[in-house]
C-alpha cells in the first residue's frame, strides 16, 4: 500500500520542485492524509519515506534524460557537466581484455555510442543502465537534398538496405524528428523514396490489425514534429519522450540550427547543452545542418563541429547535378573516400499510370552510374515459367527497359494468342512482388494518330540505378518514331 502511494507522490514532489509549483507538495500531503485508512500513520510515514527515496524522479521516461540529473540553467553557464555524460568513471586502461570492435549504424560513417554502463543507485530498483549515443552530422547548403537523404537513411535502416552504397545495420524502429516541415510532406517524400528503392510503400504498420502489436513492439519509420526548441529543457524532454515512446534505435533530426531556435549561433555553452542532450538519448543521432557561405563547416559555433563524432560535407555541382559527400570528420574509424551521387526526381502528370519516385544514383568520378551491389534481380524458383520468361525479356532490354506491349510482341510465338494479356498479368505480378523484380521508370506516349493512354516503361530491378534522362529520351524517341528504321527504331 505504501509503495503504491509513495511512488506517484515522489514523482509529484519531484515535478513540483522542477516546475516550481510548490503547492503540488501540499496538495499531495493533504490527499494522503485525507485518504489514510484507520491507524494509517505507518502508511503515511511509509509514503513520505518512499517519496524521499524516489525524489527527484529518476525514471528516464519521466525525466527524459536517461536517468541523469542536473539543472539546465546551471549547465548552460558551465558550472556543472553537460547532461548525459554520467558521473566520474575511472579505471585502468590495461585492465581486462581488449574491447570489442565498435558498432556502426552505417559502416564507418555513423557510430554507436559506448557500451551501456551499469551502476547502483539509492532507489527501490537499485541497478540502472547509463547509455550514451553519438551524433553524426550531414552538412550542406540548401538544395542539395539533405532531407531526402535523411529519409532515405531511415527507410534503409528499417529495411536493411544500403545507403550511398554503404552497409546499414538493420534496426526495428527509427524516429524522424522534423523542425522544418510537416507530416504530410514527409509522408509524400517517404512514398517517393520507397518507390525509388523498389519498395511498394514505406516500412511500418499500414493496417489497423497491425496497430496493437505495433504499440507493444513499435517498428517502422516514425515521425515527430518538434514543438519546442532543443535549446530549452522542454524541447529536449519532448524529443526524449518521442524516442522512448517508439523505442527508437536511430534518431534523425531535421535540422539542428532550426530545431534549436533561440540558441545564439556563436554561443558554445548553448550548443554544448543541445548536443549533449542528443547524446543522452542513448542511440545514434544523425542530424542535418547548414553551411555558411564558405561551405567548409557547420554554421555557427565551433562547439557544433567539436561535439559531432562524424561529419559528411555535401557540395553540389550545378552543371552535372552530382553531389559530392566528403567525409570531413571521423573520431572512431578511417576517413572514407568521396562519395558521389546524383539525385533523380521523376515526377509525372496527375492521373498517370507511373507514380513519382525519388532515388539517388551513386556515380563514379566520371559521372557514370556505379552498379548496385548484388546486380540485377535474378529469377528464382518462386516465379512460374511465364513470369521467368517475361522477366528474362525485360532484363535483356537492359537500362532502356520496355513497355508490356513490346515484350508481348517479342514473346508472341512462345505465349500464343493471349501473349499481350499474359505479359500484362506477369508484369503486374513482377512489379508488385516484395521486393519487386520490375521497377517502373517512366511512361511512353502511344503511337498513331488516335492516341490513347500512356504506357508504363519497366526496367528489371537492379538495372534501374543507371536510368537517367538521356536513356528516357532515347526510349521515348524510339516509341514516337513513325519509321521502322528511325532513330533507335527496330527494323520491321
Amino acid at each position: 500500500m505504501a509503495a503504491l502511494i509513495g511512488v506517484p507522490v515522489g514523482w509529484l514532489l519531484g515535478t513540483a520542485w522542477r516546475t516550481k509549483r510548490w503547492w503540488w507538495g501540499w496538495l499531495a500531503f493533504w490527499l494522503v492524509l485525507d485518504a489514510r485508512p484507520p491507524k494509517g500513520l505507518p502508511v503515511v510515514a511509509g509514503v513520505f519515506l518512499l517519496a524521499l527515496v524516489t525524489w527527484p524522479p529518476v525514471w528516464g521516461f519521466l525525466r527524459a534524460r536517461g536517468g541523469k540529473g542536473g539543472s539546465v540553467a546551471k549547465r548552460r553557464n558551465g558550472e556543472t557537466p553537460p547532461p548525459g555524460r554520467g558521473g566520474g568513471r575511472g579505471g585502468l586502461v590495461s585492465w581486462g581484455a581488449e574491447p570489442a570492435p565498435r558498432r556502426w549504424a552505417v559502416r564507418e560513417l555513423v557510430p554507436h555510442g559506448p557500451l551501456p554502463r551499469w551502476r547502483l543507485r539509492w532507489h527501490p530498483i537499485p541497478l540502472t543502465s547509463e547509455t550514451l549515443g553519438y551524433v553524426t552530422a550531414v552538412v550542406g547548403s540548401g538544395g542539395v537534398g539533405k532531407s531526402y537523404l535523411l529519409l532515405w537513411l531511415g527507410i534503409a535502416a528499417v529495411v536493411g538496405l544500403r545507403w550511398l552504397e554503404v552497409p546499414v545495420a538493420k534496426v526495428r524502429s527509427v524516429l524522424y524528428c522534423d523542425a522544418e516541415l510537416d507530416l504530410e510532406t514527409q509522408k509524400e517524400r517517404g512514398w517517393q523514396i520507397a518507390r525509388g528503392l523498389g519498395l511498394r510503400r514505406p516500412p511500418g504498420p499500414c493496417h489497423w490489425w497491425q496497430l496493437p502489436w505495433a504499440w507493444i513492439r513499435p517498428w517502422g519509420l516514425h515521425y515527430h514534429q518538434l514543438g519546442h526548441s532543443l535549446a530549452t529543457e522542454e524541447g529536449r524532454e519532448e524529443l526524449a519522450r518521442a524516442a522512448a515512446r517508439c523505442r527508437a534505435e536511430l534518431v534523425l533530426l531535421d535540422s539542428l540550427t532550426i530545431g534549436a531556435g533561440g540558441a545564439g549561433l556563436s554561443d558554445p555553452n548553448a550548443w554544448n547543452a543541445v548536443l549533449s542532450g542528443l547524446e543522452a538519448l542513448g542511440v545514434p543521432v544523425v542530424l542535418i545542418d547548414h553551411t555558411p557561405a564558405s561551405g567548409e563547416k557547420m554554421v555557427g559555433s565551433f562547439m557544433k563541429q567539436a561535439k559531432v563524432r562524424s561529419m559528411l560535407l555535401l557540395s553540389l555541382d550545378k552543371r552535372s547535378g552530382v553531389v559530392t559527400a566528403e567525409h570531413g570528420k571521423s573520431n572512431f574509424g578511417p576517413m572514407r573516400g568521396e562519395i558521389r551521387f546524383r539525385p533523380v526526381f521523376q515526377h509525372f502528370e496527375p492521373g498517370a499510370a507511373a507514380k513519382p519516385l525519388v532515388r539517388f544514383d551513386v556515380v563514379d568520378a566520371e559521372g557514370q552510374p556505379v552498379p548496385p551491389t548484388g546486380g540485377p534481380a535474378k529469377p528464382g524458383k518462386r516465379w512460374a515459367k511465364r513470369e521467368r520468361l517475361v522477366l528474362d525479356a525485360y532484363t535483356a532490354r537492359g537500362r532502356a527497359g520496355a513497355v508490356p506491349k513490346e515484350i508481348a510482341e517479342e514473346l508472341g510465338p512462345a505465349l500464343g494468342a493471349r501473349a499481350e494479356a499474359d505479359v500484362r498479368e506477369a508484369t503486374k505480378k513482377l512489379a508488385g512482388a516484395q521486393p519487386p523484380a520490375l521497377v517502373p521508370v517512366g511512361k511512353v506516349a502511344p503511337r498513331g494518330p488516335n492516341g490513347g493512354r500512356p504506357a508504363v516503361r519497366y526496367v528489371a530491378a537492379g538495372l534501374d540505378a543507371g536510368v537517367d534522362a538521356v536513356a528516357q529520351a532515347e526510349a521515348l524517341l524510339r516509341e514516337r518514331s513513325p519509321h521502322p528504321g528511325g532513330a533507335g527504331g527496330t527494323a520491321g
